[in-house]
C-alpha cells in the first residue's frame, strides 16, 4: 500500500502542477500496477480500496493475490487504455527464453491492445512459484515478475 501512498500524494500534489502528458512513470510487478494507475489517471484512492478489499482473501493465502490483481486489471479496465499507457508507462519484465542467455530483462513501453497491457502488467508480476513454477505466457514469450532479473542490467528510461 505504500506505492498507493506515494502516487495519492502525486496525484493530489503534482498532477495539478504539470501535465500528465509530461510525466513517464515506470516499474516492476506492484510499482507497474501502481505506475499504470497514474499513466492511466485513475482515482488513486479507488484502486486503493480495492486492493485493501482483498485482504481478507490474501491474508493466509499469498497464492491469492496474482488472482485479485488480475480482477482489479479486469474490473478497472478501461477502452483506449492501450493509448494513455503507451510512451508514458514502462513495465519491467524478465522474458524467459530456452538458449542464453535464459533471463533477459525488458522494459515495455508500447501496447497493442488494452488486452497487450493488462497481459503485460500480468506478467510483470509474476514470481516464481506464487505464480507457479512455469513463466506467464505473453506476447507469444514468457516471463516472469520484473525483478527476478536484476533491474540495473535494463535501460528503463525509453521516453
Amino acid at each position: 500500500l505504500y506505492h498507493f501512498g506515494v502516487a495519492k500524494y502525486l496525484q493530489e500534489h503534482v498532477f495539478p502542477v504539470l501535465e500528465l502528458d509530461q510525466m513517464g512513470f515506470s516499474g516492476a510487478s506492484g510499482g507497474a500496477l501502481v505506475g499504470a494507475t497514474l499513466a492511466a489517471n485513475f482515482e488513486v484512492k479507488e484502486i486503493a480500496d480495492h486492493v485493501i478489499s482483498c485482504q481478507p482473501k490474501c491474508e493466509y493465502n499469498p497464492w491469492k493475490m496474482l488472482p485479485c490483481a488480475e480482477e482489479a486489471m479486469q474490473i478497472f479496465k478501461k477502452q483506449g487504455i492501450e493509448d494513455e499507457l503507451s510512451g508514458r508507462l514502462s513495465v519491467l519484465v524478465t522474458r524467459v527464453q530456452r538458449s542464453p542467455p535464459f533471463f533477459k530483462g525488458e522494459a515495455v513501453s508500447e501496447f497493442k491492445t488494452a488486452d497487450d497491457a493488462m497481459a503485460m502488467l500480468r506478467a510483470s508480476c509474476h514470481v516464481p512459484l506464487l505464480g507457479g513454477v512455469c513463466p506467464y505466457k505473453a506476447r507469444e514469450s514468457y516471463y516472469y515478475d520484473g525483478f527476478f532479473w536484476p533491474s540495473f542490467f535494463v535501460p528503463w528510461r525509453q521516453f
